[in-house]
């Protein structure tokens, strides 16, 4: 069964909320926006790109636009909760999404999901019924509801910064970051980003092994992994297209670099992928 509740939809300003139970799995369809999902009972996986999540009742997560993502759901305790999708210009002011937060937005992205505690879940819960009763009314203020979805905010970032074994990433780790994406589809070598920061091959990866967990090399990978997944789900470019825009010059050497790091050839990615379905319950 696969029904959606649709509160509100306006795409002039592109926001949109929903109530949700994910039964058995939804997965995303990447865009612009930012995600905000608030769960209130129950317990799923989440994927996002290259890493897995645990959800359960409490937890509260923040996706950033171009994220491939999507929630597995427990047979036994299927997950309801609130999807809430918004575009950057709804808290442009806001701090939170200023550049010098960005040490937080990469941290973000990599730890999406907090934990809400007990207190602030009830906040959450009267701030979404409030949400709800707007969006059904006749008339709106859209001043409330950017109030609002900034309360939502605040009460994700006091509860990121106030989660137990937050990493500390350096300068050389957030340079990378940003170096990899925007250069990832042009420069596969760890020379290439060791050379961009003027430090040796051997230093970036104890820095980045140190704040992420990963080589450099795994890193690279990853994102070239990803971008490729996305592209083999979302659109209906030929493999072949692809690996070059991946920067791969041999299309038999994309084929056998996924293999590798995926467990299967692109072609069987995109053909199980296909089969992929999206279920969402109103609550």
């Amino acid at each position: 069964m696969t029904r959606s509740k649709e509160l509100f939809v306006d795409k002039s300003m592109h926001f949109e909320l929903k109530n949700l139970n994910v039964i058995d799995m939804y997965e995303s369809n990447t865009s612009e926006n930012y995600l905000l999902v608030w769960i209130r009972k129950g317990k799923a996986r989440l994927d996002v790109d290259d890493k897995n999540f645990l959800l359960q009742k409490g937890s509260l997560f923040l996706l950033y636009p171009d994220q491939f993502w999507k929630l597995i759901g427990d047979q036994n305790d299927s997950i309801e909760g609130v999807l809430l999708e918004f575009a950057s210009d709804l808290v442009a002011e806001n701090k939170f999404f200023k550049l010098e937060e960005q040490y937080k937005l990469i941290l973000i992205k990599e730890f999406p999901v907090v934990h809400v505690e007990e207190k602030w879940q009830v906040r959450l819960t009267d701030i979404f019924e409030w949400l709800t009763e707007e969006y059904e009314s006749s008339s709106y203020d859209i001043e409330l509801i950017k109030y609002k979805l900034i309360l939502v905010l605040h009460i994700y970032k006091r509860a990121f910064e106030n989660r137990e074994a937050l990493p500390e990433l350096n300068s050389v780790a957030m340079r990378f970051s940003k170096l990899v994406g925007d250069h990832f589809m042009n420069n596969h070598s760890v020379k290439f980003y060791a050379d961009a920061l003027s430090i040796s091959s051997k230093q970036l990866n104890l820095i980045l092994k140190e704040s992420y967990g990963r080589t450099t090399q795994e890193m690279i990978h990853n994102r070239l992994v990803y971008e490729a997944k996305r592209n083999l789900i979302y659109s209906d470019v030929s493999i072949k297209e692809i690996a070059f825009s991946l920067g791969f010059q041999d299309a038999s050497y994309f084929n056998r670099f996924f293999k590798k790091l995926v467990k299967c050839t692109p072609l069987e990615y995109r053909i199980e992928s296909s089969g992929f379905k999206s279920t969402i319950v109103g609550a």
